[in-house]
């Protein structure tokens, strides 16, 4: 008997307006990103789907951690035009 290691997708074609997300980040956080969203029981495209929708954040639209991180600091969030 074999084990299945596979992550459950989303079905092909499920997704409307689908595009590839190619963003230049370091192997490590890719790594972890991949292994939260596998752990998640979610492919890592869904899991950014989902995250996308789920983050929670502030009154002008930033990450809480990132608006509370920058409180503490007594200054702005610091977001890099993308």
């Amino acid at each position: 008997m074999s084990t299945s290691t596979t992550t459950p997708r989303i079905g092909y074609g499920m997704r409307k307006d689908a595009v590839t997300a190619t963003y230049a980040i370091s192997a490590g956080s890719r790594a972890r990103f991949k292994e939260i969203a596998h752990r998640s029981g979610m492919s890592a495209g869904h899991f950014l789907e989902v995250l996308a929708d789920q983050l929670p954040l502030d009154e002008n639209g930033v990450p809480l951690f990132l608006s509370e991180q920058a409180a503490e600091r007594n200054e702005e969030p610091k977001l890099k035009a993308g």
